[in-house]
This record gives structure tokens, sequence and C-alpha cells, in this order.
């Protein structure tokens, strides 16, 4: 259930001058000679009952400022408040209130006992005490001589079987009680008894807003009837002279959210007030969805419901409009808890997310509040596995579009991969499942999932590692943010902290690998494991035992591609690998770098990930972080000797990835010794599907999907018309050879038509 606010201090949204006008102009209606309707409208969520709220709250002080100019007690020189000081000293009062039970029934507390056993305590400042006590006072003598005597009705709140017109006046009549004179009171009591049998309706609550205005109103509804022979002319016109005597005095009858009625409990409210609406100085205040309630009208009385409704409230207002940034503050605890310490590149996607989605869904302070609340319970529940940006788009289309929200949860594989079904577009794909693609929709799809930014070309909210933030869009991880449970995949978290908790972490590692060998989620628990290793060592300098440990588990890693999607730019585990060992050297002095680079050499049998790191840190090209470069003449003679046993004891083209190696042996070695290595393969009809690894560059294009294409400088490494011919005599063959062959002669063709 929605909490309105009670007061200014609490507006978040802007709009106490809206309410402080609006209670200025109540206030300043006097001697009314008919009753004068007064329509609070906006749609449902907006927060009509907070501004109703503060509007009654700032009416009181105008009550009491106006009074303020006499003394308030006996001892008290009188002085003028000002409306705008009162309102800041009630923060005071109320937070006093909330603390003390025995201020609960207020019209039998003792001043004396008051300023002695509360104010005393609760205030230290000898100036705000006598302040507090003198506006304890005022409000008191308001109680008891009010000038505008207000009656708060909220007719949602009663049950459905009660009679709402009966509850309505019997209300009216227990709230005013004597405050207002005999008179009053016995009119009031004759006019509603004949009322109540003319117009049943629904169900109603009262709540006197002034302090003892229980009794006034009982009075002011008691007044109503007197003799059961009377007509219900003669009874209201002895009730309206009664009302008239009433000067400098009125009744303020608040009716909230009558939108929220049934169709027949709010025609017949309306109607109720229309049959009092001309009581003389009696003001109502309605509050309500204008679209929401001629809708009613209209079902129940099948007229025109919006003529009808224009005869009834004299004066229409409108909530001000919200600006989106002033709505979304109310997100502000919401997103304090989702990213409390958060990185700056997470803040950024907060800010996409805030921009391209929130600001299109969120449209009243209900919507705000809703959103947030899901997200902080979600978040609570998943905190470490799911990442906050992801899980507050997704908790914000639950609560706003549950129709995209759960197709989402039905093709999330397809999502995920970016491939729908029948090879059909995203926006095919939705409309045929009968879903409008709308701006909106295509903003919040395309901030989850890389397929539909590349789609609708429409932003993306990227991170530097999917994986490792746990992001919906690793297919993996999905299913946590719909079940609120903890994947099924990847390692514990406890097991990943003892990596970097001074264990050799060979021996950490080695059950986590095996473990994925049998899990149907190995890639994704793998990729977990090295994405982690790689965030931990772009923070920390990288020792001996975990170069050890990565170069002796690299190859059988290395294998396992386990890239996060089909892109070909996503990190596969040799990228992890490198990544990882490159960051964590970056941070050492060139002499520790350099050791650790000919102890990896001297551990190294396989040379694909030493390879790899070497041609990342020796590179002096564009864009090398002045950190991670090492200058290859340091291991020159060691990286010249390994290489070398390589290529005779054939060890290149049979590493995990050979393309890494035999680059760095054309670099170091000489091409024409590279040269010559794969060509004596390529006649030996030996290692193919590695030679064509290496002589291929892989593509990938919304058009063509994956395709490969030849190296410009393809010569340079093997004989080129000998691996074309090679390659014709594989095709059709089975297994890897017949594979690449064709990939092969697919990247020939494209090349002489001029595609690449």
């Amino acid at each position: 259930m929605d909490i309105a606010i009670r007061n200014w201090a609490s507006d978040r949204l802007g709009r106490r001058a809206f309410a402080e006008s609006l209670a200025q102009q109540i206030w300043a209606m006097a001697n009314l000679s008919e009753g004068y309707v007064v329509g609070l409208e906006a749609e449902w969520g907006a927060g009509k009952s907070s501004v109703v709220n503060m509007t009654l709250h700032h009416l009181l002080h105008l009550d009491l400022s106006h009074s303020s100019r006499d003394p308030a007690f006996n001892g008290d020189k009188g002085g003028k408040e000002i409306a705008a000081d009162l309102d800041d000293l009630a923060v005071h009062y109320d937070a006093i209130r909330e603390l003390h039970e025995q201020f609960a029934d207020v019209p039998y507390l003792h001043p004396d006992h008051y300023h002695r056993a509360i104010v005393t305590r609760a205030e230290n400042d000898e100036v705000m005490r006598k302040r507090i006590y003198r506006y304890f006072r005022l409000r008191m003598n308001a109680h008891f001589r009010p000038r505008n005597l207000v009656v708060h009705f909220r007719p949602w709140l009663v049950p459905d079987t009660a009679a709402l017109s009966s509850v309505f006046l019997d209300e009216l009549t227990k709230s005013i009680g004597p405050l207002l004179g005999s008179d009053i009171e016995d009119a009031m009591k004759n006019y509603t008894a004949v009322v109540k049998r003319l117009a049943p309706v629904a169900g109603v609550a009262a709540h006197a807003v002034v302090p003892g205005s229980g009794n006034a109103i009982r009075d002011f509804v008691a007044s109503l009837g007197n003799t059961a022979e009377a007509t219900l002319e003669s009874r209201k016109l002895k009730l309206e002279a009664s009302l008239r005597k009433l000067r400098g005095q009125k009744i303020i009858v608040v009716i909230d959210d009558l939108d929220r009625l049934s169709p027949k409990e709010a025609t017949e409210m309306v109607g109720l007030v229309k049959s009092l609406g001309n009581l003389p100085n009696i003001v109502y205040l309605m509050s309500y969805d204008p679209k929401v309630l001629c809708r009613h009208l209209r079902g129940v009385l099948r007229l025109n419901a919006e003529e009808y409704l224009e005869k009834i409230v004299q004066y229409r207002r409108n909530l001000p409009l919200l600006p989106a940034d002033r709505l979304l503050t109310l997100l502000d605890d919401c997103r304090t808890e989702l990213f409390d310490s958060a990185s700056p590149e997470l803040l950024d996607r907060a800010r996409d997310a805030n921009f391209y989605v929130l600001r299109q869904f969120i449209r009243t302070p209900r919507d705000a509040v809703r959103c947030g609340d899901w997200a902080v319970r979600a978040h609570r529940i998943l905190k470490d596995q799911t990442d906050p940006v992801d899980l507050l788009i997704l908790e914000v289309l639950n609560a706003k579009d549950t129709v995209l929200y759960q197709w989402i949860r039905h093709h999330l594989s397809e999502l995920c991969s970016g491939e729908m079904p029948n090879r059909n577009s995203l926006e095919q794909a939705l409309e045929a499942d009968g879903i409008e693609v709308t701006e909106e929709r295509k903003y919040a799809l395309s901030q989850l999932f890389p397929a539909a930014s590349q789609e609708f070309h429409r932003p993306g909210n990227n991170s530097s590692n999917d994986r490792l933030s746990k992001r919906l869009r690793v297919r993996e991880y999905a299913e946590t943010y719909f079940e609120l449970s903890e994947p099924a995949t990847g390692s514990g978290k406890a097991e990943l902290n003892r990596l970097f908790a001074g264990e050799d972490p060979k021996i950490v590692m080695t059950p986590i690998l095996e473990r994925s060998k049998v899990s149907d989620y190995g890639s994704s628990i793998r990729a977990e494991l090295l994405d982690t290793i790689w965030e931990h060592f772009s923070r920390n300098p990288i020792t001996r035992a975990w170069v050890g440990a990565l170069t002796d588990l690299g190859p059988e890693l290395i294998v396992f591609r386990d890239r996060d999607t089909g892109d070909i730019f996503a990190p596969d585990n040799l990228r992890r690998l490198t990544g990882a060992i490159v960051s964590g050297l970056s941070q050492l002095n060139i002499e520790d770098k350099v050791n650790l680079m000919k102890f990896m050499l001297a551990r190294s049998e396989d040379l694909s990930l030493v390879a790899s790191v070497l041609r990342r840190i020796g590179s002096t090209r564009e864009g090398n972080q002045d950190g991670e470069y090492m200058g290859l003449e340091s291991v020159r003679e060691e990286l010249v000797n390994k290489l070398e046993v390589a290529i005779a004891k054939d060890r290149v083209l049979s590493s995990a990835y050979p393309a890494h190696v035999v680059f760095l042996a054309s670099e170091i070695l000489g091409p024409h010794i590279i040269r010559e290595h794969l060509n004596r393969a390529l006649r030996l009809n030996r290692y193919f599907p590695a030679i064509a690894q290496t002589l291929l560059n892989e593509g990938n294009s919304s058009d063509r999907g994956q395709f490969y294409s030849l190296m410009s400088n393809m010569s340079d490494f093997a004989d080129s018309d000998l691996f074309i011919q090679v390659a014709r005599d594989l095709l059709g063959d089975r297994g890897d050879e017949g594979i690449w062959a064709k990939r092969t002669i697919d990247a020939l063709l494209r090349s002489r038509n001029g595609e690449d």
C-alpha cells in the first residue's frame, strides 16, 4: 500500500508551493452563501493524497497564524506567527509526538504536563522549547475554537458490506460535536436522518484532522433532523439557516481518492456531494483521476459524465506536472542501496539506464516508489549474483511493462545469443508474438542485450566484463534475475576467495577445472574463474606462484574458448589468461617483470600463452600502456632457444593456439624459418586446421553472420598456392580438416568476388 506524506518536510517533488496556494484559496473563502466544491485532479498514483495532506497541514497553520496575534495562554504576550514558520515548527512538534505515547490523547493532556514531561525532555534549546510549547497551545485553542473545521473522509477504507451514505453521514455527525453550536447539531441530525434513507451508498471512513473535531461533526450532522414529520426541504432550510450563522467559520469536507472506489460507490459518493453541495459555509475538497471517475459515472448513469461532473465541481485544479529528473529523485534511496561503493563504470551505466529507460517508464510518484521498492527487495536477495543496473531495469519492466518482462523471460536464450528463431529479426520475433515494438521498448531491450542495441541502433549499456559483472546478457546468469535465487553455475564465492588467500593457486584451481569438465555449465565455471583472476590482477601485482599456475593450466584452458557470446570480439580464455598476466606484470618493476617472463618461458612446454603475453607486452603499437611494455631483447636469448626447440620438436602447430606462436617465431627467428616450417607441414598433409586458423581472419556481420577471409600477407607465412591446393584436396573430408578446408575455399571465393 502506498503511503502518502503528511507534511512538507517529506516533500521531495517540490509541490509545497502548490499545496500552500490551494490552502490559501480555501482559507480565504468566507461567508459562503452556498457550498463550494474543489476538485483536485491527477492520474492514479500521481500523489494526490500527499498534496491533500500538505494542503490541510498548511490550512491549519493559516488558522494558527490568524489566532496567534492574541495570547495563547496566561502569561503569553501574543505575537503574530507566520504560517511558513509554523510549517517548520511542526516538524519538531511531530517528531516529539511520535516519540511519546502519552501524546496520543491530546484533549486530555494538561499543558503544564506537556511542557514539563515532553518538551523539556525532547528539546535542549530553551528558545525552541518555548516556541514548541506555544505551538502546542495554539493547536489546542484551534481545537476548541476552529476557524476551519476539517473532516477527512476516506471512502475506500470502508468494508464493501457497509452502506457508504449511512457511514458517511454518521461519521460526519459524530465528528462535528458541539463546537459549532447546538442549532447546527440539531439541524444536521434531522436532515441526515432523511438523506440516509433516500441516498443509500456503499461506505465511508472519516477522520477528523483538527484534534477534537469528532464532536464537531457529530453536532453538524446531528442538526439535520429533529421532527420525524418534517419534510426534507424544511429540514434543509433549517440547516441552511443555522449554517449561515457561522461567521468567519466554515466546514471543510475532504473526500480522497474517489477513483479507488467501485463504479457504483464512486457514483453514489458524487451524488451525495451533489445533494449536500449547496449548503452554505461548507467546502468540499475531492481528489480523483478524472478519466477513471468519468468512466465510472458514464457506466452507471449513462450520461455525459464530463458535463455532469462540471456541474458539481466549481473549481478544478490539476496537480503540477513533474519534470522527469525531479520525479526520479524518489529513487534516490533505491539507487544508494544498489550502487553503494559502485565503480565509476557502474555509475556511468546507471546514468545511461536512468536516461534511456527509467525516464521513459516511470511517470508517477507511485511508479517510482513501487519500482524502487521492487528493485531493492530483489537486490537484497541477489546482491552478489546480479548486476544492479540490469536488475533495476528489469524490475522497472516487471512493474510497468509486464508483457515485455514476460517476453524477455521466455526468450532468454535467443536474446543472450542474439539469434532469434527462424533467423528472424528481434522486431519480427516481437511482432510475431503480438507485442508492439515501441520506442520505450527498443531502448529498454537495447540497454539489456547487445543484439537489440545492434538491430535497433539504440545505445547499449556495456560493461568491461559482462561475466564478472553477472550481466543479464550472460545466459548462465539470466535465470537468476527472474527466479530470485542463486544460479546453479560457477563457483561459490568462498571458493573463489581462496584463490587469493595464500594457498597454492594451482591446488585451488585444479578441482574447479575438473568440475567444469563434467558440469552442464562448464563454460561458465571456467570463464568466471578466469574473469575473477583477471579482475584481481588488474589491481594487484602478479606473483611467481600465479605465473606458474597459469602457465601449467593455460593450454588446457585455452582449448576451451568459452566466449561469452557468439561475438568474435568477446573475450575467450586465451584473452582472459593473457589479460590477467599482463595486468599483473604491469604493476611490477622492469627487473621483476623480466625475471617472471624468463621463469614463464622456462616452464612452458606449450608456447601459446607465453607467446600471447610476449606479443602483448613487447608490442609498441599505439594504445599499449607504458606499464605493460617490456622490450623482447631482455629475454631474446631464452626466447630464441625455446622457439628453436619448439620447431625442432614439432610443437608449434601442435600447440593449443598456434597463431601466436607462429607470429612470434616469424618476428624473432625470421619469416623464412617459420614459412618453411608451415610449408613442410602442408606437403606432409599435417596440421592443416592449425595452419588454416593461423592464415584466415575470422569475421562477423549482421548480414553474413560468421565468415573467414584470407590474410593479406598470407604468403609471408606459407606458400599460398600450396595452401589452397591442400584445402581443395581436403574438401569433403570429415572432421576438422574438411571444416577448415571449406572455410578456406569460401574465403578464397569471397576474395575473388571482392567481398573482403
